[in-house]
Parts: structure tokens; C-alpha cells; sequence
């Protein structure tokens, strides 16, 4: 062991309370092993024998080896994880006090070196023998305290090193008795190693979850506040619907993470899923009336074409009037297809003001509208889902202030 004033690892970390209840985890399946491998053992076929008896038997026979093997893994497991608890909370407790004596030892050393160069300094310009002697001798006497600090300070320090290495040997020492355990010839299959993996991360993402419900929560109401501010905007403003489907995809992502968590509900969830198809519902009408709506723009532009339109006139006079029917800012359209501005262009286009439009086919028109007033339905629908999740959520929150009041 060798300290040279530095400490290079001034704490030993770790949790030793932490260590031992995974130790005793451990020992407790090892007993429920042995429990079922003595029970194992005490299978008696009587005075009936048979083929089938006694491959039971036989079985029965391998599976108690097995179980006996798997014991031993993880007793040993347990008692190694156990040796080590005890030598990481020995560790801390000596390391604790040589820490904190060393940082006192490091001080007084430092404070000593700094007076010592001082007095060198004012021995150098005293402007008589006396006192330059005089502030020698305090030069002196500090550098005696501070060669004192610094044996102190190396020696505590040999006392904090000593107990990391303590710890490190305990650890491999586990480490070794651990890889011993396990070497015994069961295998694992991958399905195991899946689940051992799927079940920690989970444990993982389910403590992290409930150590950060409050803030996630609080992002969760203020997402549905943001969500019912751009849903009045979007009335007025064309493009915020798409901002909404951002929002809706984020507020279904936390409502599932938080009711596979066990933090949330499967009102919330259902509310943000509902949510969410009716979004994806109106969107898809919408599509198919716009495919439609192309066999009506096709007529108008033949029609024209008959009128005595040129073909290039009345194909650019009719997309032009498709492309202007876009809403803008403040559209009434916009507002009457309630915030969706490809619902808002369709209402604007079927306009029997729209060139060509006298052409139109009555029962096809009628058929789009039908469609587009089904999508319409679906966009305020989504408008009243949002009203009902904030509803439940507000509800919820009463009752929650009514429990805390009871007790």
C-alpha cells in the first residue's frame, strides 16, 4: 500500500442495507428450492408399481438433482452477497472518521505551509536581526506543525485507501464465489435471460415513474390545457390541427406509460385513445372525400371544355379555384369545418358558385357532403372528448381533495 497526499477515491459508495436484502432475496428462494426438493424426496409410490410409476418417478428423481443443484447456487449467491454487505458497511464505518480527520489534517497542513512562506517573507524584509530571528523561528515552527499535518494526513489517507481495498477485495471475493456457484452446469435458456431483462427494466420503469408521477402529471394537465387553447385557435388559424394530432399521440403516450406504471387510469387512457381515433377517423374520411371531390373538379373542367373553355383555360381556371378554396386566417369555412382546413376547402370548393360547379352531378355532391359532415362530426367530437377528459380529470382531482380532507 503505498499514499502519496491524494486521494484518488475519498469515499467508499455504495449501499450495504441495499446489498443485504438482495442477500437475503436470494436465500429465500434457495429455502423455497429446498422445500420443493424435499418434497420432491418424500414422493412415495408405495407397493404400486408401474411403467408409468416409475418414469414419474424417475423424473421426479432428476428434477429433485436439479433443484438441489439450483439451491446451492443461490445459497452460495446469498452467503457471498452477505460477506460482502459486511465487509462494505466495515469499510465505511472505519473510512467515515480517516475521511474526515484527513480533510482536517489536509487544512491544518495548507494553513501551516501558507504561514510558514509568510513568515519567509517578512524574515526577508524585517529591518532588524531581532526580528528577523524572530520571524524565522515562526517559519520554523510552522513548518514543524506542517510536516506533523502532513504525516497525519498520509496516514489517515493509508486508512481510507485501505478500506477501498478492502471493499474491492470483498468484491472479488463475491465475485468468485458467485461465478463458482453458477458453474454447476444449469443452463438458462433465452427465454430466461428475456425475462430476467424485461422483468428489472420494468421495475426500473415503473420506480422512475412513480418518483416522477407529480411532475408528469402536472405535464399531462398542462399538454390538455394546450390542447384546448389550439383547438379554439384552430377555428380561426389554419394548420394547428396538426399541432393537435402531435398533442393527442403525446398525451396517449403518457396515459399508457402511466397506466402501465400503475400511476394512471384507464379512464385517462381511454379518453386520450378515443382521442386519438377520432383524430385518425376524420382524417381518413377526409381523404376519401378529396378523392372523390377530384371526379367532381374532373366534370367541372369537362364542362367548361363544352361551354367553349379551352382545355389549358378551364383545367387552370378549375384548379385554381381548388387551390384558393385553401382557408385562411379568420376563414368562416375554417370555423364551419371547426378547425379543420382540408374539411374547410372541400365546404369551399362544392360551393355551387365555383366555376363549372353548374355541372355537378346533384346526388355525387350530396354524397361528399354527407361524408364531409360525418368528418365534421368527428373534428367536434374530438373537441367534446377533450371537454370530457377534462372533466374526469377534474373530478378526479376533487375526489382526491376529499380523501386528504377525511383523514
Amino acid at each position: 500500500m503505498s499514499f502519496a497526499g491524494v486521494l484518488s477515491k475519498p469515499r467508499v459508495t455504495g449501499d450495504p442495507a441495499v446489498v443485504s436484502a438482495e442477500a437475503v432475496r436470494f436465500e429465500e428462494v434457495a429455502a423455497t428450492i429446498s422445500a420443493a426438493a424435499d418434497s420432491l424426496r418424500r414422493l412415495d409410490a408405495g407397493t404400486t408399481s408401474s411403467d408409468a410409476v416409475d418414469a414419474f418417478l424417475l423424473k421426479a428423481a432428476d428434477l429433485e438433482s436439479r433443484l438441489r443443484t439450483a439451491h446451492g447456487r443461490y445459497a452460495e449467491t446469498g452467503s457471498a452477497l452477505h460477506g460482502y454487505a459486511t465487509a462494505l458497511s466495515e469499510a465505511q464505518a472505519s473510512a467515515g472518521p480517516a475521511l474526515r480527520s484527513y480533510d482536517a489534517e489536509v487544512e491544518r497542513r495548507d494553513a501551516a505551509a501558507s504561514l510558514e512562506v509568510r513568515f519567509e517573507q517578512m524574515a526577508m524584509i524585517a529591518t532588524d536581526d531581532e526580528s528577523t530571528e524572530w520571524y524565522r523561528q515562526q517559519a520554523r515552527a510552522q513548518a514543524s506543525r506542517r510536516d506533523d499535518a502532513a504525516v497525519m494526513v498520509a496516514r489517515h489517507g493509508a486508512s481510507v485507501d485501505a478500506a477501498h481495498e478492502s471493499v474491492e477485495a470483498a468484491a472479488r471475493t463475491a465475485i468468485a464465489r458467485i461465478d463458482t456457484a453458477t458453474d454447476d452446469g444449469l443452463r438458462d435458456t433465452v427465454w430466461d435471460d428475456v425475462s430476467v431483462a424485461v422483468g428489472d427494466g420494468y421495475d426500473a420503469f415503473q420506480a422512475w415513474m412513480e418518483e416522477n408521477d407529480a411532475w408528469i402529471s402536472t405535464v399531462l394537465d398542462f399538454v390538455s390545457t394546450v390542447s384546448w387553447i389550439l383547438a379554439a385557435a384552430a377555428f380561426w388559424v389554419p394548420g394547428l390541427n396538426v399541432v393537435l394530432l402531435g398533442v393527442a399521440v403525446a398525451v396517449l403516450a403518457l396515459a399508457t406509460a402511466r397506466l402501465a406504471a400503475g400511476t394512471g387510469t384507464w379512464t385517462e387512457l381511454g379518453f386520450a385513445a378515443l382521442s386519438l381515433a377520432s383524430f385518425g377517423t376524420g382524417a381518413l374520411l377526409v381523404r376519401s372525400v378529396t378523392a372523390a371531390t377530384k371526379g367532381v373538379a374532373a366534370g367541372r373542367v369537362a364542362a367548361l371544355i363544352d361551354e367553349g373553355c379551352s382545355t389549358s383555360f378551364a383545367t387552370s381556371w378549375v384548379a385554381t379555384s381548388w387551390s384558393r378554396a385553401a382557408p385562411g386566417l379568420g376563414d368562416r369555412f375554417l370555423a364551419r369545418a371547426f378547425g379543420d382546413p382540408a374539411i374547410g376547402r372541400l365546404l369551399h370548393f362544392l360551393r355551387p358558385s365555383r366555376p363549372g360547379a353548374f355541372a355537378d352531378d346533384p346526388v355525387v355532391v350530396a354524397s361528399i357532403l354527407r361524408r364531409v359532415d360525418a368528418a365534421r362530426r368527428m373534428a367536434i367530437g374530438d373537441t367534446l372528448i377533450g371537454v370530457g377528459r377534462a372533466a374526469s380529470a377534474r373530478f378526479d382531482d376533487i375526489l382526491l381533495g376529499r380523501e386528504e380532507a377525511l383523514r
